[in-house]
């Protein structure tokens, strides 16, 4: 990664991790995305963990380490200076060299009890800390060779990170679109059961925090929809799509037209009333009795909050109107 930041080389890398978004499959791409960060970088192994603060990792990539690395990474926590310093210090990079400093890496009890046995000499790493949501994302290079990371390889390390937690959050949610088509378009977040938010795209973060003002990020200020697999829900004036993916449940959100209040024999009726039908040829078109259809009408100007025929007329134009601009 040396001299990247003077070649241009990072906004090619950047790219081609969000081009890699589209392309590898969702199941390896932090792999994927490990090793290209890793080889720009003359690193020989890469770590990534993500995390709700103060829980467990929920999602763990280990690219070119030994399996038992990361428990025992995580576990030098009170011994090793970059750790402390990325606990310390959230969204810094920084290298374990630089934070030993004077003291030269193979002389501190880090080495001796942990990174030795596994060949590692030099790490550079970051806690990249999401406030909203608070989701905490480690990303840890390992290097074997004597020589450390320099200041320009950490410097771009630093530039590079942000960039692969929002190649990684595209990805992912790529990949959740793939068997998840129903309202594809729409923001998307992802929870476990207990409403706990574990990734959201930017558009839900956003639409939440409109209609809910007080809302931190970290847990959905309703119920998750206990269905088998696919329901919706209505949540003051946003629609709430949700769709169980094994333990974890897809949310989509949008704010709900004005229409959308309506079921789905409301809007027959309503369409028909539209058209000039009588309550009667209405009742008789969907088999219903004219008291019903009655009903069914004085429920539709309650929702819509309009009193006349001639107002739901208006309304039902003007939004095919704007339907087919």
């Amino acid at each position: 990664m040396e001299g990247l930041i003077n070649t241009g080389h990072i906004t090619g890398l950047v790219a081609n991790l969000f081009e890699g978004a589209l392309s590898q499959p969702p199941e390896r791409f932090r792999s994927w995305m490990l090793e290209a960060v890793a080889t720009a970088a003359s690193a020989d192994g890469a770590l990534w963990r993500r995390a709700k603060r103060g829980a467990g990792a929920h999602a763990l990539t280990v690219w070119q380490l030994p399996p038992q690395f990361p428990r025992a990474w995580e576990g030098s926590a009170e011994i090793n200076p970059l750790k402390l310093h990325m606990r310390q210090r959230p969204d810094v990079a920084e290298s374990l060299a630089r934070s030993c400093a004077p003291e030269p890496v193979p002389r501190t009890r880090v080495y001796r009890r942990v990174l030795e046995q596994h060949g590692v000499r030099d790490a550079v790493g970051v806690l990249m800390v999401d406030r909203v949501l608070e989701l905490n994302t480690e990303i840890v290079l390992t290097r074997t060779s004597e020589a450390p990371f320099t200041d320009d390889e950490i410097r771009a390390f630093q530039l590079i990170a942000p960039a692969m937690i929002g190649a990684a959050t595209q990805a992912y949610f790529l990949g959740l679109a793939k068997p998840a088509g129903t309202h594809a378009h729409r923001a998307s977040a992802v929870v476990d059961a207990g409403g706990a938010v574990l990734d959201a795209q930017w558009g839900f973060r956003s639409l939440m925090q409109r209609h809910f003002p007080g809302w931190t990020g970290h847990q959905l200020p309703f119920d998750v929809p206990e269905s088998l697999h696919r329901s919706e829900l209505s949540v003051g004036p946003l629609q709430v799509y949700a769709e169980h993916l094994a333990e974890l449940t897809l949310l989509r959100i949008w704010e709900r037209e004005r229409l959308e209040v309506l079921t789905l024999r409301e809007r027959e009726i309503a369409d028909r009333l539209v058209s000039g039908a009588s309550y009667k040829v209405i009742a008789q078109e969907l088999e219903l009795s004219p008291s019903t259809v009655a009903n069914h009408v004085h429920r539709i100007y309650g929702k819509l909050g309009i009193g006349r025929r001639r107002q739901l007329i208006d309304l039902l134009t003007g939004s095919a109107k704007d339907a087919g601009r």
